[in-house]
């Protein structure tokens, strides 16, 4: 026997010559490339070296037990404890030694992102082309770069990793060979040809969510392979992605086990009985205080249940799976893409205001209820995509708290428009950002003279949202509404000793804040910008005359704020 433990025979072909093509692939890799499914068959020369390297697996004494690396959710677990994933660290745990290590990363079949190290599935000394034989220029090679990685330093060979067993949650992982990048560099033949027996990875694309990877490691100890592939397979993309288990596990990796709750990770993996309709199901509490979401609190395949710590599956029911509307989803879209470019503009405006500090306040106002807002929104979505919407479990206070935001977020508009309007023309600010797409001749006519009004049509860069402007072109009004909306808000001057502005909103939030001023010529007068807030009732916001009013036009400018949609109107009105 060898006098190093660990000097397994490597199947690996080299060149005889420098520059030369290689031999023919090996029996091992020649055997993966060609198996699909299930347990590998190998050739003689794969059995006596995987039963060899099984047989030392066996009698090794392993200085570490399990290791969980991932770097999707920022999580590394020594034998149930945390560890700092440095660099120094970790590549001193992966070639010490440990009996089963489970990746969560991505990957794209040659390599694993480690974090501050980068896994290479190199298993020649120069990455070649399996079909032409010829070094690839900006490949890989062994001790000198990686093309995954940005130094030497942070490159570790699959085949350098000392693991019994690998458990790879990786997408292509377990693809034997890409068409699209047949290379000598893959992570399946990199483990195998170095020290694990056994490697459980997904052919295609793999997903993850934290819930899911700490059932994996719940499961990770001394768990048979069989039941972990059995696992992700289950709760793991749903069914759509199938496991592999490459290599020779040995009589304990195949045994089925018993049906016993495993726990770990905050998190208990519960062994269920199908449902009997074959539908996808997932799984909801039986409460009225929150879902459990699929992906975030739990998670449900056929056979396993994954819950937190304490909960029974006696206090879930399981629920048929569906596909949201895709109107609802598409309302949320909009919400959000309205308020992006709403904040766009105010900011572009706020950076010409002469008035500096007030206007950067308002900026991390703004910023501020933006994000606040956008997390409100994809929350919607989460709760939507557990049935929310569909009745099947409430969430008390979610509607009153997205009603409190908007409304928040609206008075920090309006706040801001109180700056902006002295300076600025309301049509000129809510088409800014946009670009006109078409002009035409409307129907309607002027709120102040009953001429037809030009209108165009505003979009964003995106094309997601928009508006329309009419403009008349013979007595100056101008007027904004948002496009695809329901809700509308009207404007009419009120003349007479009294003059008055009349402001009509028919809004879904029932409820809407107005910023207006009006502005005198040749008078000696200032009028302030005003701002107040109205409810879905017709209201009269007063215009004060100057006592040195002349008799020329005047202007009258107001925009209305409610939830993510601004109107606007500015006209030209005689007071005598």
């Amino acid at each position: 026997p060898p006098a190093d433990p660990w000097a397994l025979p490597m199947l690996t072909p080299t060149s005889a010559e420098p520059g030369s093509p290689p031999r023919e692939l090996n029996a091992l890799y020649r055997t993966l490339q060609a198996h699909d499914d299930g347990d590998l068959g190998l050739g003689a020369e794969g059995v006596r070296f995987v039963r060899a390297k099984g047989r030392r697996v066996l009698d090794v004494d392993w200085k570490h037990d399990t290791l969980l690396i991932d770097t999707l959710h920022a999580t590394v677990l020594l034998d149930g404890e945390h560890l700092t994933p440095d660099r120094a660290a970790l590549r001193r745990v992966l070639t010490d030694g440990v009996r089963r290590l489970v990746v969560v990363a991505h990957g794209d079949g040659g390599h694993l992102d480690l974090g501050p190290l980068v896994a290479c599935g190199l298993y020649t000394p120069v990455e070649r082309d399996l079909a032409s034989g010829a070094p690839l220029e900006r490949g890989c090679r062994a001790g000198v770069s990686c093309k995954r990685a940005r130094d030497h330093d942070a490159v570790l060979l699959c085949r350098d990793i000392k693991a019994g067993s690998v458990v790879l949650v990786a997408c292509k992982a377990g693809s034997i060979i890409d068409p699209a990048f047949p290379s000598s560099t893959n992570v399946v033949v990199g483990f195998l040809d170095g020290y694990a027996a056994t490697v459980v990875a997904p052919p295609g694309n793999a997903s993850a969510s934290p819930v899911i990877t700490h059932g994996l490691y719940a499961m990770a100890g001394h768990t048979p392979l069989a039941r972990v592939r059995s696992y992700l397979d289950d709760v793991s993309g749903r069914g759509r992605v199938h496991y592999r288990i490459l290599g020779t596990p040995g009589p304990a990796d195949t045994a089925t086990g018993d049906d016993t709750p495993h726990h770990g990770g905050g998190v208990t993996v519960h062994h269920v009985d199908p449902p009997e309709d074959g539908e996808r199901h997932f799984a909801l509490r039986v409460s009225d205080e929150t879902a459990l979401r699929p992906g975030v609190d739990s998670a449900y395949g056929r056979r396993h249940l994954v819950l937190p710590e304490g909960l029974a599956p006696d206090a879930v029911r399981l629920v048929p799976d569906w596909t949201p509307r895709a109107a609802d989803l598409d309302s949320h879209r909009t919400d959000l893409e309205r308020m992006r470019l709403m904040y766009g503009q105010l900011t572009g405006a706020l950076v010409s205001s002469p008035a500096r500090r007030r206007a950067l306040e308002l900026g991390e106002r703004l910023a501020g209820l933006r994000h606040r807002h956008e997390a409100s929104r994809l929350t919607a979505v989460r709760r939507l995509a557990g049935g929310a919407a569909h009745g099947l479990v409430t969430h008390p206070g979610g509607q009153e708290a997205t009603r409190q935001l908007l409304d928040a977020w609206g008075e920090g508009v309006a706040e801001t428009l109180e700056l902006l309007l002295v300076q600025q023309d309301p049509a000129d600010l809510l088409t800014s950002a946009m670009w006109p797409q078409d002009e035409r001749l409307g129907q309607e006519g002027c709120e102040v003279c009953g001429r037809r009004m030009r209108v165009l049509t505003y979009r964003d860069l995106l094309g997601s949202t928009g508006c329309l402007r009419h403009d008349c072109p013979h007595c100056g009004s101008r007027r904004v509404t948002p496009d695809r909306t329901d809700s509308c808000v009207t404007f009419r001057l009120v003349p007479g000793p009294d003059p008055a502005l009349e402001i009509n909103p028919e809004t879904d939030h029932g409820s809407c804040h107005v910023v207006w001023q009006a502005t005198f010529k040749n008078s000696a007068t200032a009028f302030p910008v005003r701002r107040t807030r109205l409810g879905n009732t017709p209201e009269r916001l007063p215009l004060p005359v100057p006592d040195d009013l002349t008799d020329q036009l005047h202007t009258v400018k107001a925009v209305v704020v409610s939830g993510s949609q601004m109107w606007s109107w500015r006209t030209r009105w005689r007071a005598r």
